[in-house]
């Protein structure tokens, strides 16, 4: 199957990564299978709005 590098494939889709994990040897260096995946932005994949995120964060985060 064709590869794809994660770091090529988000700077192409505009994907966030943190800047911690863009070295070659983290995440950023990592090979996924397939091409032509679609990036999808955080706020594509948030269950709440910005609004309602902000009302419950301190429920719903871990440490809180």
């Amino acid at each position: 199957m064709p590869q794809t590098y994660v770091r090529d494939w988000a700077r192409s889709q505009n994907v966030e990564i943190d800047p911690a994990y863009t070295s070659e040897g983290l995440e950023a260096g990592t090979r996924a299978l397939g091409t032509g995946v679609p990036g999808l932005s955080r706020k594509d994949l948030s269950v709440f709005t910005p609004e309602e995120w902000e009302r419950q964060k301190d429920r719903l985060i871990l440490e809180s």
